[in-house]
């Protein structure tokens, strides 16, 4: 399963479905684009809330911001999915960091260093976060994905829902299945 890590409180803020824009200083890969990618929370976390925020952001979070604030101490696992659709500059969204398109005669190294925004949806913020697991820079394979029954024996994904519920579960052809939400594999 394809993964990327991202610095908290933004990875939440993504699989929350607060955040609709992942920035970045490199082009997202075609060939991901529409495929479900699982979220990491790196293993260092972003500046405290206070200091990141602007006024139209904060009205984007709302009331959620307590879970904001919670969310810098889920590090080093894997939180949730979603899907990046498109990648531009400039969006409108409030999460988009802007590009400034600078005079080519000012600094022949200078003139246009865009920030790709990045456009997310179908997020996914799993009930409890894969946990212990080493990020990468870039995207990466999460292969230690498996389903496994829980306390009571009701097997469930890395998403912990029980397998089959909310149709979330897509057959591989091959007898087994994956969840479309974390990617956990269920063997027949």
């Amino acid at each position: 399963m394809r993964v990327i890590s991202v610095k908290q409180p933004w990875a939440y803020l993504l699989c929350a479905g607060i955040k609709d824009i992942e920035n970045r200083t490199w082009k997202f890969p075609e060939k991901y684009k529409g495929q479900m990618v699982l979220i990491h929370a790196s293993a260092k976390t972003d500046k405290e809330p206070y200091m990141l925020f602007d006024d139209a952001q904060i009205e984007e979070i709302g009331n959620d911001i307590m879970d904001v604030v919670a969310s810098y101490h889920t590090v080093s696992a894997i939180i949730g999915s979603l899907v990046f659709t498109d990648c531009v500059v400039n969006h409108p969204s409030v999460w988009a960091e802007k590009s400034e398109l600078g005079e080519k005669d000012e600094n022949p190294y200078d003139w246009f260093k865009p920030t790709y925004n990045w456009l997310v949806s179908e997020p996914i913020l799993f009930d409890k976060p894969i946990l212990n697991v080493k990020g990468r820079l870039n995207f990466w394979d999460y292969q230690n994905i498996q389903s496994v029954p829980d306390d009571e024996g009701i097997l469930t994904c890395n998403c912990h829902l029980p397998i089959g519920e909310n149709d979330q579960v897509m057959s591989l052809g091959d007898g087994n299945y994956i969840c479309k939400y974390c990617g956990g594999k269920w063997y027949k």
